[in-house]
């Protein structure tokens, strides 16, 4: 018998499920909710936000509101500064 797959994150609820779908719908101009206000409710993995450290610097994500809540259980709180 297989083993049950463990997502190596925590599954995403049901409000961080309308925030992404938020964020897409304003990126495609249908919704006038700024980005701004969602980006907070939705955790974004480690890697990507590691990503945009490298490519735009940690002001960066500082301006944008993004959660960083699983980059910094996964780097330690500090991570960003580093």
């Amino acid at each position: 018998m297989r083993a049950q797959y463990q997502p190596p994150y925590p599954p995403v609820d049901e409000e961080e499920g309308r925030a992404i779908s938020a964020v897409i719908d304003s990126v495609m101009g249908r919704s006038d909710v700024p980005q701004s206000e969602l980006w907070p409710k939705i955790r974004l993995l480690p890697g990507t936000l590691k990503l945009y450290k490298e490519w735009h610097g940690a002001d960066y994500i500082r301006e944008k509101g993004f959660n960083t809540e699983l980059a910094d259980k996964e780097f330690g709180p500090g991570w960003l500064d580093e």
